[in-house]
């Protein structure tokens, strides 16, 4: 049983260690929907992206004192071009493997395996000019929900992110850092 944060970091953790290394690629949580195509441009400057985030939930209930939803997640796979290779082909490689490794997933903490698992190319005119290709991989999941999350259990004040745009065909400079705790 878990929570919402400790599922994502359970999937994250697990596409890290099986997606294969031959794909530049981060695996990361994301926050659900991407704000511009200048956030698209930032996620995929170095290498290409696989984001996950927890999309929605249906069907609450209580199984022998369990409360069990069925959550929609959404993996974003941000391809972009990588040496010789083409943003479409980066892609398709990342998808290829994300199709043979969702099905069997139970991030060790769910109650089931993916169910109804689909994906969608979501790259639009903007988005293909931009030099990206960008799919959508949606799945649910079955997972007893019993952990409450409170302020102190948010990592918010762990790490911090920071990006920067260094000009036009510059590439952007980026950095995550681990902040002192009290």
């Amino acid at each position: 049983m878990t929570n919402l944060f400790e599922m994502q970091q359970a999937i994250v953790t697990t596409l890290t260690q099986k997606l294969p290394a031959g794909v530049p690629q981060e695996v990361r949580e994301y926050r659900g929907q991407f704000m511009s195509l200048k956030e698209l441009q930032k996620i995929a400057t170095r290498k290409s992206a696989v984001l996950v985030a927890y999309h929605s939930f249906r069907d609450a209930e209580s199984e022998t004192g369990q409360r069990c939803h069925s959550v929609r997640w959404v993996i974003y796979a941000v391809a972009s071009n990588i040496g010789s290779q083409k943003k479409y082909e980066v892609a398709a490689a990342i998808i290829n493997n994300l199709m043979t490794v969702l099905p069997s997933q139970d991030w060790g903490i769910a109650m089931e395996n993916p169910q109804k698992i689909t994906g969608r190319n979501v790259t639009s005119g903007p988005i293909d000019q931009a030099g990206l290709e960008v799919w959508a991989i949606t799945f649910e999941q079955k997972m007893a929900v019993d952990t409450a999350i409170t302020m102190n259990v948010l990592d918010d004040f762990l790490t911090a992110h920071g990006d920067k745009d260094m000009g036009e065909g510059v590439p952007s400079a980026s950095d995550e850092i681990n902040l002192p705790q009290a």
